[in-house]
């Protein structure tokens, strides 16, 4: 059970990473055909507003890496008497 919610989770954090890095390419590529295609006080405005959205992304990016390096982290298969991180506890409520 571990290793399919640890797949699934590792799963996830790649589709994520890689929709992400799609999206940056995707306004790179648009920066690249702003500065190509315009002038003037609009030409600055679609610039600065494809730099917020690549800042938002590249924040996004920062979160997903720390996510999976806690997720590799907590990944690894070492059984211990005591709940530390990577551990899945099973009680007769739920799993955890």
């Amino acid at each position: 059970m571990k290793e399919q919610l640890f797949e699934a989770c590792k799963n996830y954090l790649d589709h994520r990473i890689n929709r992400i890095l799609a999206a940056m390419k995707d306004l790179e590529e648009s920066l690249e055909n702003e500065s190509k295609s315009s002038a003037g006080d609009k030409y600055e405005t679609g610039r600065e507003m494809i730099n917020l959205e690549f800042d938002k992304l590249t924040g996004q990016l920062r979160e997903f890496r720390k996510l999976e390096e806690t997720l590799l982290m907590a990944g690894r298969k070492v059984p211990a008497k005591t709940i530390q991180l990577g551990s899945l506890v099973k009680t007769s409520a739920a799993n955890y």
